[in-house]
Protein backbone atom coordinates (compact mmCIF):
# COMPACT_ATOMS: atom_id res chain seq x y z
CA UNK A 1 0.00 0.00 0.00
CA UNK A 2 1.31 3.57 -0.85
CA UNK A 3 2.30 5.81 2.02
CA UNK A 4 0.18 8.84 2.47
CA UNK A 5 0.85 12.47 3.52
CA UNK A 6 -1.10 10.95 7.04
CA UNK A 7 1.19 8.03 6.85
CA UNK A 8 3.99 10.81 7.13
CA UNK A 9 2.28 13.20 9.41
CA UNK A 10 1.32 10.35 11.87
CA UNK A 11 5.07 9.25 11.87
CA UNK A 12 6.36 13.27 12.51
CA UNK A 13 4.03 13.23 15.49
CA UNK A 14 4.96 10.10 16.58
CA UNK A 15 8.94 11.29 17.09
CA UNK A 16 7.42 14.24 18.56
CA UNK A 17 5.82 12.74 21.44
CA UNK A 18 7.11 11.55 24.91
CA UNK A 19 6.99 7.88 25.80
CA UNK A 20 4.55 8.76 28.42
CA UNK A 21 1.93 11.22 25.70
CA UNK A 22 2.71 7.97 23.75
CA UNK A 23 1.39 5.43 25.85
CA UNK A 24 -1.45 7.59 26.92
CA UNK A 25 -2.02 8.19 23.23
CA UNK A 26 -2.17 4.44 22.33
CA UNK A 27 -3.99 3.24 25.02
CA UNK A 28 -7.34 5.53 24.19
CA UNK A 29 -10.08 2.52 23.22
CA UNK A 30 -10.90 4.02 19.56
CA UNK A 31 -6.82 4.21 18.88
CA UNK A 32 -6.47 0.60 20.45
CA UNK A 33 -9.24 -0.64 17.76
CA UNK A 34 -7.57 1.23 14.73
CA UNK A 35 -4.18 -0.56 15.88
CA UNK A 36 -5.70 -3.91 15.76
CA UNK A 37 -7.22 -3.66 12.90
CA UNK A 38 -5.31 -1.69 11.29
CA UNK A 39 -7.02 1.29 10.38
CA UNK A 40 -5.88 4.84 9.53
CA UNK A 41 -7.77 7.73 10.41
CA UNK A 42 -8.46 8.80 6.76
CA UNK A 43 -9.80 4.82 5.95
CA UNK A 44 -12.42 5.22 9.84
CA UNK A 45 -13.35 8.93 8.62
CA UNK A 46 -14.22 8.11 5.24
CA UNK A 47 -16.37 5.13 6.68
CA UNK A 48 -17.97 7.35 9.39
CA UNK A 49 -18.59 10.32 7.00
CA UNK A 50 -16.51 12.66 9.20
CA UNK A 51 -13.68 14.34 8.89
CA UNK A 52 -10.31 13.35 9.63
CA UNK A 53 -10.17 15.93 12.32
CA UNK A 54 -12.69 14.97 14.20
CA UNK A 55 -11.20 11.41 14.80
CA UNK A 56 -8.17 12.87 16.05
CA UNK A 57 -9.86 14.90 18.78
CA UNK A 58 -11.54 11.98 20.15
CA UNK A 59 -8.42 10.34 20.07
CA UNK A 60 -6.76 13.12 22.01
CA UNK A 61 -9.68 13.46 24.63
CA UNK A 62 -10.49 16.99 23.13
CA UNK A 63 -13.99 15.59 22.01
CA UNK A 64 -16.37 12.57 22.91
CA UNK A 65 -18.78 10.94 19.58
CA UNK A 66 -22.96 11.70 20.66
CA UNK A 67 -24.84 8.57 20.75
CA UNK A 68 -25.73 8.57 17.25
CA UNK A 69 -21.86 8.54 16.39
CA UNK A 70 -20.67 6.07 19.19
CA UNK A 71 -23.31 3.34 17.73
CA UNK A 72 -21.69 3.87 14.23
CA UNK A 73 -18.06 3.29 15.56
CA UNK A 74 -19.48 0.19 17.91
CA UNK A 75 -20.87 -1.18 14.43
CA UNK A 76 -17.61 -0.54 12.24
CA UNK A 77 -15.24 -2.36 14.78
CA UNK A 78 -17.84 -5.51 15.79
CA UNK A 79 -17.80 -4.43 19.57
CA UNK A 80 -20.36 -6.18 21.56
CA UNK A 81 -20.25 -4.64 24.75
CA UNK A 82 -21.39 -1.02 23.70
CA UNK A 83 -21.71 0.04 26.95
CA UNK A 84 -18.46 -1.20 28.45
CA UNK A 85 -16.75 0.70 25.19
CA UNK A 86 -17.92 4.01 26.38
CA UNK A 87 -17.32 3.47 29.86
CA UNK A 88 -13.58 2.57 29.13
CA UNK A 89 -13.46 5.59 26.94
CA UNK A 90 -15.06 7.92 29.70
CA UNK A 91 -12.64 6.08 31.97
CA UNK A 92 -9.15 6.93 30.08
CA UNK A 93 -10.85 10.64 29.10
CA UNK A 94 -10.62 11.14 33.05
CA UNK A 95 -7.21 9.60 33.90
CA UNK A 96 -4.25 11.09 33.85
CA UNK A 97 -2.87 13.05 31.07
CA UNK A 98 1.30 13.90 31.30
CA UNK A 99 0.33 16.67 28.81
CA UNK A 100 -2.22 17.97 30.48
CA UNK A 101 -3.04 20.22 33.91
CA UNK A 102 -3.54 18.74 37.40
CA UNK A 103 -6.75 21.28 37.04
CA UNK A 104 -7.86 19.99 33.52
CA UNK A 105 -7.78 16.39 34.55
CA UNK A 106 -9.48 17.93 37.87
CA UNK A 107 -12.24 19.59 35.53
CA UNK A 108 -13.05 16.66 33.21
CA UNK A 109 -14.54 14.93 36.62
CA UNK A 110 -16.97 17.53 37.49
CA UNK A 111 -19.83 15.08 37.43
CA UNK A 112 -22.33 16.93 35.18
CA UNK A 113 -19.17 17.45 32.42
CA UNK A 114 -18.75 13.78 33.16
CA UNK A 115 -21.97 13.14 32.03
CA UNK A 116 -22.14 15.36 29.20
CA UNK A 117 -18.97 13.71 27.47
CA UNK A 118 -20.52 10.56 28.08
CA UNK A 119 -23.43 11.51 26.48
CA UNK A 120 -21.87 12.88 23.84
CA UNK A 121 -23.54 16.10 24.43
CA UNK A 122 -22.80 20.05 25.05
CA UNK A 123 -23.65 22.32 27.48
CA UNK A 124 -25.53 24.24 25.29
CA UNK A 125 -27.94 21.30 24.92
CA UNK A 126 -28.68 21.16 28.33
CA UNK A 127 -29.37 24.72 28.37
CA UNK A 128 -31.40 24.08 24.67
CA UNK A 129 -33.40 21.26 26.87
CA UNK A 130 -34.10 23.66 30.06
CA UNK A 131 -35.60 26.63 28.33
CA UNK A 132 -38.66 26.08 27.38
CA UNK A 133 -38.91 24.92 30.98
CA UNK A 134 -39.70 26.49 34.25
CA UNK A 135 -36.45 24.75 35.21
CA UNK A 136 -34.32 27.35 33.09
CA UNK A 137 -30.24 27.03 33.14
CA UNK A 138 -28.35 29.86 31.69
CA UNK A 139 -25.19 29.29 30.19
CA UNK A 140 -23.35 31.37 32.21
CA UNK A 141 -24.53 29.48 35.31
CA UNK A 142 -23.60 26.20 33.66
CA UNK A 143 -20.36 27.85 32.59
CA UNK A 144 -19.80 29.01 36.24
CA UNK A 145 -20.33 25.20 37.39
CA UNK A 146 -18.04 23.64 35.33
CA UNK A 147 -15.04 25.86 35.75
CA UNK A 148 -15.65 25.49 38.90
CA UNK A 149 -16.07 29.34 39.55
CA UNK A 150 -19.42 28.35 41.83
CA UNK A 151 -21.72 25.87 42.93
CA UNK A 152 -25.72 26.02 42.69
CA UNK A 153 -27.66 28.40 43.96
CA UNK A 154 -30.77 27.72 43.11
CA UNK A 155 -32.99 25.11 43.51
CA UNK A 156 -34.74 25.58 40.28
CA UNK A 157 -31.29 25.66 38.36
CA UNK A 158 -30.62 22.62 40.31
CA UNK A 159 -33.71 20.51 39.73
CA UNK A 160 -33.18 21.32 35.94
CA UNK A 161 -30.12 20.15 35.60
CA UNK A 162 -30.89 16.83 37.15
CA UNK A 163 -34.07 16.44 34.87
CA UNK A 164 -31.83 16.76 32.08
CA UNK A 165 -29.49 13.95 33.13
CA UNK A 166 -32.01 12.15 34.70
CA UNK A 167 -34.24 11.97 31.22
CA UNK A 168 -30.47 11.13 29.53
CA UNK A 169 -29.80 7.96 31.96
CA UNK A 170 -27.42 9.55 33.76
CA UNK A 171 -26.34 6.47 36.50
CA UNK A 172 -26.63 6.35 39.95
CA UNK A 173 -22.92 7.09 40.65
CA UNK A 174 -23.75 10.48 38.78
CA UNK A 175 -27.00 11.66 39.76
CA UNK A 176 -27.75 9.91 43.57
CA UNK A 177 -31.67 8.60 43.15
CA UNK A 178 -34.10 8.02 45.62
CA UNK A 179 -35.37 4.93 47.03
CA UNK A 180 -38.12 4.15 46.59
CA UNK A 181 -39.06 6.58 43.83
CA UNK A 182 -42.13 8.86 45.33
CA UNK A 183 -45.27 8.57 43.19
CA UNK A 184 -46.77 11.83 43.81
CA UNK A 185 -47.25 14.59 41.40
CA UNK A 186 -47.53 18.34 41.64
CA UNK A 187 -48.90 20.64 39.36
CA UNK A 188 -49.25 17.77 36.83
CA UNK A 189 -45.56 17.26 36.55
CA UNK A 190 -43.98 14.08 38.12
CA UNK A 191 -41.41 14.59 41.39
CA UNK A 192 -37.90 13.10 39.85
CA UNK A 193 -36.72 10.36 41.78
CA UNK A 194 -33.93 12.16 42.28
CA UNK A 195 -31.74 12.89 46.20
CA UNK A 196 -31.32 16.47 45.12
CA UNK A 197 -29.65 16.92 48.88
CA UNK A 198 -27.03 14.13 47.74
CA UNK A 199 -26.28 15.55 44.27
CA UNK A 200 -25.88 19.00 45.60
CA UNK A 201 -23.43 17.23 48.16
CA UNK A 202 -21.57 15.49 45.22
CA UNK A 203 -21.39 19.39 43.39
CA UNK A 204 -20.03 20.58 46.73
CA UNK A 205 -17.65 17.57 47.62
CA UNK A 206 -16.03 18.56 43.50
CA UNK A 207 -16.42 22.19 44.40
CA UNK A 208 -13.37 22.35 47.32
CA UNK A 209 -11.63 19.44 45.76
CA UNK A 210 -11.46 21.52 42.99
CA UNK A 211 -10.17 24.80 45.22
CA UNK A 212 -8.20 22.68 47.05
CA UNK A 213 -6.18 21.65 44.26
CA UNK A 214 -5.49 25.19 42.96
CA UNK A 215 -4.51 26.46 46.07
CA UNK A 216 -1.35 23.33 46.26
CA UNK A 217 -1.21 24.32 42.45
CA UNK A 218 -0.16 28.00 43.09
CA UNK A 219 1.68 26.62 46.33
CA UNK A 220 3.69 24.64 43.93
CA UNK A 221 4.28 27.24 41.40
CA UNK A 222 5.13 29.79 43.92
CA UNK A 223 7.92 27.27 45.19
CA UNK A 224 9.02 27.07 41.57
CA UNK A 225 8.98 30.39 40.68
CA UNK A 226 11.23 31.25 44.40
CA UNK A 227 13.63 28.02 43.27
CA UNK A 228 14.24 29.64 39.16
CA UNK A 229 14.57 33.36 40.71
CA UNK A 230 17.20 31.67 43.23
CA UNK A 231 19.07 30.09 40.22
CA UNK A 232 18.94 33.02 38.03
CA UNK A 233 19.81 35.02 40.82
CA UNK A 234 22.88 32.89 41.06
CA UNK A 235 23.39 32.78 37.59
CA UNK A 236 23.69 35.93 37.42
CA UNK A 237 26.05 37.05 40.19
CA UNK A 238 29.75 37.40 39.85
CA UNK A 239 31.64 34.60 41.41
CA UNK A 240 35.31 34.29 41.75
CA UNK A 241 37.01 31.62 39.62
CA UNK A 242 40.11 30.96 41.23
CA UNK A 243 41.60 29.17 38.08
CA UNK A 244 41.07 32.36 35.70
CA UNK A 245 41.73 35.06 38.12
CA UNK A 246 42.62 38.07 35.57
CA UNK A 247 44.05 40.24 38.43
CA UNK A 248 46.13 37.60 39.58
CA UNK A 249 47.24 36.64 35.98
CA UNK A 250 47.71 40.01 35.03
CA UNK A 251 50.38 40.76 37.92
CA UNK A 252 52.19 37.67 36.94
CA UNK A 253 52.65 38.42 33.56
CA UNK A 254 53.02 42.50 34.71
CA UNK A 255 55.75 41.53 37.38
CA UNK A 256 59.00 43.84 35.90
CA UNK A 257 56.14 46.60 36.06
CA UNK A 258 53.49 46.40 38.49
CA UNK A 259 53.55 44.86 42.12
CA UNK A 260 50.87 44.50 44.54
CA UNK A 261 52.13 47.58 46.43
CA UNK A 262 51.55 49.59 43.41
CA UNK A 263 48.05 48.52 42.74
CA UNK A 264 47.03 48.79 46.64
CA UNK A 265 48.15 52.58 46.50
CA UNK A 266 46.08 53.06 43.37
CA UNK A 267 42.88 51.78 44.60
CA UNK A 268 43.51 53.45 47.75
CA UNK A 269 43.42 49.52 49.52
CA UNK A 270 46.20 47.41 51.46
CA UNK A 271 48.30 45.27 50.40
CA UNK A 272 46.78 42.70 52.17
CA UNK A 273 43.67 43.30 50.55
CA UNK A 274 45.38 43.13 46.97
CA UNK A 275 46.62 39.42 48.33
CA UNK A 276 42.86 38.79 49.41
CA UNK A 277 41.68 40.19 45.57
CA UNK A 278 44.28 37.36 44.15
CA UNK A 279 43.19 34.31 46.42
CA UNK A 280 39.60 34.90 45.94
CA UNK A 281 39.46 35.63 49.60
CA UNK A 282 37.82 38.99 49.39
CA UNK A 283 36.55 41.13 46.61
CA UNK A 284 36.92 44.79 45.55
CA UNK A 285 34.19 47.39 45.28
CA UNK A 286 32.66 48.73 41.75
CA UNK A 287 35.08 51.77 42.43
CA UNK A 288 38.20 49.55 43.06
CA UNK A 289 37.18 47.06 39.65
CA UNK A 290 36.57 50.59 37.69
CA UNK A 291 39.73 51.24 39.01
CA UNK A 292 41.38 47.75 38.16
CA UNK A 293 40.03 47.79 34.72
CA UNK A 294 41.38 50.88 33.56
CA UNK A 295 44.93 49.65 34.91
CA UNK A 296 45.01 46.40 33.42
CA UNK A 297 42.96 47.66 30.06
CA UNK A 298 40.47 45.12 29.99
CA UNK A 299 36.51 45.78 30.33
CA UNK A 300 34.67 45.20 33.41
CA UNK A 301 32.60 42.75 32.50
CA UNK A 302 35.37 40.65 32.69
CA UNK A 303 36.47 41.33 35.80
CA UNK A 304 32.62 40.80 37.37
CA UNK A 305 33.03 37.42 36.03
CA UNK A 306 35.49 36.43 38.51
CA UNK A 307 35.17 39.27 41.42
CA UNK A 308 31.60 39.25 43.39
CA UNK A 309 31.52 42.42 43.71
CA UNK A 310 31.11 44.24 46.78
CA UNK A 311 28.41 47.32 47.20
Amino acid sequence: MARTRHDYRRNYQQRKMTPEKWKRRHSHPLTMQMDLRPVRQIDLAMALKVSPTLINAWQTGVSMPNGLMMQKIVNYFGIEDREAFEQEWLDWKVGPDPGRSKRETLLNSHPIRHFLDWRGCLAEHLCKATKDSSFYVSPVRLRHWLNGDEVPRSSTELVGVARFMYDNGASHEDLPRLDPAPEEEIDGEEILPIDLAAFLQLLRDWYRKFHQTKEEMHEEDSADNAAIAAEDEAKSTPQYNAEHNPLDLWLESHSNRWQPEDIAARTGATIEDVEDWRTGKAAPSMQQIRILAAIMGIKIVDLLASFKASK
